[in-house]
C-alpha cells in the first residue's frame, strides 16, 4: 500500500526518527487520534533534525543513547500484516524475557536516585510538573477515570462526552478571552447542556474521585523531600483545570508539603506548553539564575519550551510508557487499565530491583488470584454458600489471597492431592481409581513396570497375586506397546478391588473423620481447585455426599480443560473462571498441556505435598507426604510474595472501587497467555522447578526434564 511505503520511507527509514516517533505515539495515544496533525509536524521537524541537519543529539529524548537508533535499524519489520497492528504484533507474545524492574534501571529511564540527585547539584530552584509526575493515577491512561464517573452517573458513553466538553469548553474559552485554559467547571457546563447534569455535583464528584484514587509517586517523591531537606525551595507547576483550593487539598492529602509556590494554568490563563507559566516562576525569583531552575516534567513538548526559557529541562519518562508495551493489547477498559497501571507504577515508580519470580507473581499470577477469588465470592453470595474450602496445595495462594480480601464467608484449606483421591475412590467410583491407577501414571514421558506401578499406588501387597493372571512384576506398562499387558493388568486391579478397598481402608477412615471436622454444620460448601478435570473435588464430592447427604457442594475451576466434565458444567455443579468446553472456547484452544505447568508455578506451595493419614505403631495419626525441595521453596516463595502484594496494591488503590475487584476472565487469559506463548521464558528462568510426586515412590522430574 501506499500508506505503507510512506511510512516506511518517513519512520522507519532512519532509526532515530522511528524510534522517537513511535516512542512519542505510543505515550501520546489519544492525542494521536484526536490531534493528528501535531504528529505530521512533529514528524516533519524529526525528519528535518535527523536526516537534513544530521543532528548528532537527541531531539526528545535525551534518557536514551543515540547508538539506540542503530539496534532499531537492526529490527525486522513485519510483512505479514496479519501479524501487524499498526507496527505492533498481536498473536505473538510481547512479554518481556527476564525482570522488567532491572531492565528499567539499567536503561537510563529510571537512574538510581543519588546519581539523579548528583545530577542536579548545582540547583537553586526545583521546579516539579504534579500530574504523572509528581502524583500519580492508577490506570494505564489517566482519562480512564471517565468510565468510571460513567458509571456513577449512569450516564452512557460518559467516556467521550467528557473528552468532548473538555475540549469544546478550551474551544470556547480561546474565543472569548484568547487562552485555552479552562477550570473544572468550565467543562461540566458543557456537560449540563448536554446532559442536564448538575455542574456542582459533577464537579464534586470527579473531584471526590481523583482524591481517592491519586497517589504519590515514590521515585518523585524522594526528589522533592531530597531538596527539601536541603534547604533548597521548590516550586509546583501545573497545566491543570482544577483551581488552586482544590488542587491544594489534593496535594495536602498525599503529603505533599513545604513547596514554595504552585503555578496553576487554569488561575493564570497560560500554559506550560506555551512557555508563559514559566515567566510567572523566572520572574517571582529574580536572584536565581535561569540555568540553575531544574524543572522535571513528563511532558517532551513542555521539556522544550522551559528549555527556550533558559531554564534547565529533565524528561521524567511516564511509568506507563516504559511497561505498557510488554503488556496485551486488548484488555478491558477498565480492569484492564487499572491492572496496567499499577503494574506500571509499581515496578517503573520503584526503585527496588525484583527477582524474575517475584515478577512472575507480581504481574501474572496477582490478577489471576484476584480475580478468581473475587469470582468465586461473587458466586458464593448469589448461591449463599458459607464455606470455602481451598484444595491444597494450588490453593494454598488462593486461600491466602481470600483471606486477606474476605472475612464475611469462612474458608478452610483442606489436604487433598491424586494420591488421595485414588484411594477414596477406590471404594466409591472405580472408574476414576482406574484411571489415575493406570491410565495417568502410564504416560510416553514415563512408563513404568507393573512392580513400579502397584508400589507407586501402595499395593506393593498384591505383586503376589500377579503370577495367577500371568503378569510379571518386571513387565512394562504402556499405551503403544504390549497393549495385551495393559488389558491383563487392568483385569487384575478390577479382580482385586476387594483387597485394593481393604489395603487402602484405614487411611480412608482417617480421612473421612478431617473431612468430617471441616463440613460439620455447613450446608453449602464451595471447593476450589486450579483445574483442569475437577478430579479431586468430583471424589471429594463423593465422600462428602458419604458423611452428610443433604450439604450442597459446588467446585470451582480456574479452566476445565477437557468435556469431560461438561455435565457438571452445565447442571452449574462445576465453575469455570477462564475457559471450559462451553466458555471462552478460544482460551481453551490456546491452553496446552505445558501451559498446566506455568499455572500451577503460579500456585504451587512451598510446604510439602499430602498424599494420605496413617496410624503411627503408637495408633497417632500421621501424614504421608513429600520432603519440601529447597531450589522450589525459595522460588515459590517469591512467586506467592509478589502476587500477594499485587493483591495487596490493587486492593489498597481500589479500597472504594471494590467493582474493579471484578477482573474479566478474558482479561485475565490475555495477560497469562502472553507469558505462557513464550516456552523461552520459562526454560531460562525456571528450568530446575521441580514437580513434587503425587504417588508414592515417584520421583520429582524438572521443569526442563519435563519440557
Amino acid at each position: 500500500m501506499i500508506k505503507d511505503k510512506l511510512y516506511d520511507f518517513f519512520v522507519r527509514k532512519n532509526g532515530r526518527v522511528w524510534y522517537e516517533y513511535e516512542r512519542y505515539v505510543r505515550e501520546h495515544i489519544q492525542e494521536h487520534y484526536l490531534h493528528r496533525f501535531r504528529h505530521i509536524k512533529l514528524l516533519i521537524k524529526l525528519n528535518w533534525f535527523y536526516r537534513v541537519k544530521r543532528g548528532n543529539t537527541p531531539y526528545i529524548y535525551w534518557d536514551e543513547p543515540l547508538n539506540k537508533a542503530e539496534e532499531i535499524e537492526k529490527q525486522t519489520i513485519y510483512d505479514d500484516k496479519e501479524k501487524q497492528i499498526e507496527g505492533i504484533s498481536c498473536n505473538i507474545s510481547n512479554a518481556f524475557i527476564g525482570s522488567e524492574s532491572n531492565e528499567i534501571k539499567k536503561s537510563n529511564c529510571r537512574p538510581s536516585l543519588s546519581r539523579v540527585m548528583y545530577s542536579m547539584r548545582n540547583t537553586r530552584l526545583a521546579s516539579f510538573d504534579i500530574f504523572d509526575t509528581l502524583l500519580l493515577r492508577p490506570f494505564a491512561d489517566p482519562k480512564d477515570l471517565f468510565y468510571i464517573l460513567g458509571e456513577k452517573f449512569g450516564e452512557m458513553d460518559f467516556y467521550n462526552l467528557r473528552i468532548r466538553c473538555e475540549k469544546e469548553a478550551r474551544d470556547l474559552k480561546e474565543e472569548m478571552t484568547g487562552s485555552r485554559e479552562v477550570t473544572i467547571y468550565d467543562i461540566y457546563e458543557r456537560i449540563h447542556f448536554y446532559t442536564d447534569l448538575d455542574i456542582n455535583f459533577g464537579v464534586n464528584m470527579e473531584f471526590g474521585l481523583e482524591m481517592d484514587l491519586i497517589y504519590p509517586n515514590k521515585y518523585q517523591k524522594y526528589i522533592f523531600d531530597t531538596f527539601l531537606n536541603n534547604h533548597i525551595p521548590v516550586i509546583l507547576i501545573s497545566d491543570m483545570y482544577y483551581p488552586m483550593g482544590m488542587m491544594e487539598k489534593i496535594l495536602m492529602k498525599n503529603n505533599i508539603c513545604g513547596y514554595e509556590k504552585l503555578y496553576i494554568s487554569c488561575d493564570k490563563k497560560c500554559s506550560k506548553e506555551s512557555g508563559d507559566l514559566f515567566e510567572y516562576a523566572i520572574n517571582d525569583y529574580p536572584d536565581v539564575p535561569k540555568d540553575m531552575i531544574t524543572h522535571i516534567d513528563d511532558n517532551w513538548r513542555v521539556i522544550l519550551k522551559a528549555r527556550e526559557k533558559g531554564i534547565t529541562a529533565i524528561h521524567y519518562v511516564k511509568n506507563i510508557a516504559l511497561t505498557n508495551k510488554y503488556r496485551p493489547h486488548y484488555m478491558s477498559a477498565m480492569a484492564g487499565s487499572a491492572y496496567k497501571g499499577i503494574v506500571g507504577n509499581y515496578l517503573a515508580a520503584n526503585e527496588s530491583r525484583f527477582s524474575v519470580p517475584y515478577e512472575y507473581g507480581f504481574i501474572y499470577g496477582g490478577i489471576l488470584a484476584l480475580g478468581y477469588c473475587s469470582y468465586i465470592h461473587n458466586i458464593c453470595i448469589d448461591k449463599g454458600i458459607n464455606k470455602v474450602l481451598f484444595m491444597s496445595r494450588d490453593g494454598d495462594i488462593l486461600k491466602q489471597t481470600w483471606d486477606f480480601l474476605y472475612d464475611d464467608i469462612q474458608s478452610d484449606y483442606i489436604l487433598v492431592s491424586r494420591t488421595c483421591a485414588m484411594r477414596l475412590a477406590a471404594d466409591i467410583w472405580k472408574k476414576i481409581f482406574m484411571e489415575c491407577a493406570v491410565d495417568r501414571m502410564i504416560t510416553k514421558k514415563r512408563p513404568v513396570t507393573i512392580e513400579q506401578a502397584l508400589e507407586q499406588c501402595g499395593l506393593g501387597n498384591l505383586i503376589c497375586e500377579l503370577e495367577k493372571y500371568s503378569l510379571s512384576k518386571d513387565m512394562m506398562l504402556s499405551k503403544e506397546q504390549n497393549t495385551a499387558i495393559l488389558s491383563q493388568y487392568k483385569v487384575f486391579l478390577n479382580n482385586n478391588m476387594k483387597k485394593v478397598v481393604d489395603e487402602y481402608k484405614e487411611s480412608n477412615e482417617i480421612y473421612e473423620k478431617y473431612l468430617s471436622t471441616l463440613i460439620d454444620k455447613e450446608k453449602k460448601i464451595a471447593l476450589v481447585d486450579i483445574g483442569w478435570r475437577g478430579v479431586n473435588g468430583a471424589t471429594l464430592e463423593r465422600v462428602i455426599k458419604k458423611i452428610s447427604p443433604n450439604i450442597e457442594v459446588n467446585n470451582f475451576l480456574v479452566g476445565g480443560r477437557q468435556p469431560v466434565n461438561l455435565p457438571q458444567i452445565r447442571k452449574g455443579k462445576i465453575f469455570c473462571y477462564l475457559f471450559s468446553a462451553e466458555k471462552n472456547y478460544g482460551i481453551l484452544q490456546r491452553h496446552k498441556e505445558k501451559t498446566n505447568f506455568y499455572y500451577e508455578l503460579l500456585t504451587m506451595s512451598p510446604t510439602s505435598s499430602f498424599q494420605y493419614f496413617y496410624y503411627d505403631k503408637n495408633k497417632n495419626i500421621r501424614m504421608k507426604g513429600s520432603e519440601v525441595i529447597p531450589d522450589n521453596y525459595v522460588t515459590v516463595s517469591e512467586i506467592q510474595q509478589g502476587i500477594l502484594d499485587f493483591v495487596k496494591e490493587y486492593t489498597m488503590r481500589f479500597k472504594k472501587y471494590k467493582e474493579l475487584y471484578n477482573i474479566p476472565s478474558d482479561d485475565v487469559a490475555q495477560v497469562l497467555y502472553n507469558i505462557m506463548d513464550s516456552d523461552e521464558y520459562f526454560k531460562k528462568y525456571f528450568y530446575n522447578i521441580h514437580y513434587s510426586p503425587q504417588l508414592e515412590s515417584e520421583k520429582n522430574i524438572s521443569f526442563g526434564e519435563w519440557i
